[in-house]
């Protein structure tokens, strides 16, 4: 049951998804000034992952509009892993990484309604990440659509109350992030 001043959306209302670009391989190397984000960059439970010496770099001509901010939020939409789709993720620099195929990235965002850290929470949350999957196809490999992304329904609480939520959880992250670090 949701509290009364909740509203009922579908993502579609929120944002758009934009789908990510096919870098050609012919131009894919081992060093360079740009990293492909792929799947492998997220977490299952959502967040960047920096992959280390098995970054995906790309030294051929680049789309201007792939290039990411570090306030991107990105959504996989190909479960490479299991678990992994519909993780989200911020890009952790601008002008470095790259918005590859595979992957979503909120685009078009309605600010009034929707808070984008509370929506990367959202994307993380097991309800959610649960339509995601429910609505991909393939049996192998599963895959969303920006389409099948707009779809999902959900249930928002007025944006003050989503900015303390995402505070909350913000700060818990960080926490785990220290104790990982140790």
């Amino acid at each position: 049951m949701k509290p009364k001043q909740w509203a009922h959306h579908r993502f579609e209302e929120l944002f758009r998804l934009k789908h990510g670009y096919a870098f050609p391989s012919e131009s894919f190397a081992d060093a360079g000034a740009h990293i492909l984000v792929t799947p492998g960059n997220f977490h299952e439970q959502g967040g960047f992952r920096h992959r280390g010496d098995n970054e995906k770099y790309f030294v051929g001509e680049i789309p201007p509009e792939y290039i990411l901010r570090d306030d991107d939020l990105m959504v996989v939409m190909t479960e490479q892993a299991e678990g992994l789709l519909g993780s989200a993720a911020y890009a952790p620099t601008s002008n470095r990484y790259l918005h590859n195929q595979r992957l979503g990235r909120v685009v078009d965002l309605d600010e009034r309604t929707v808070s984008k850290r509370y929506l990367y929470f959202l994307f993380n949350s097991l309800p959610v990440r649960r339509k995601i999957s429910v609505s991909a196809s393939g049996t192998k490999v599963r895959h969303s659509s920006p389409d099948r992304i707009g779809d999902v329904e959900i249930s928002l609480p007025p944006l003050p109350e989503q900015q303390k939520i995402a505070d909350i959880l913000g700060t818990w992250d960080e926490a785990l992030e220290k104790l990982d670090a140790l």
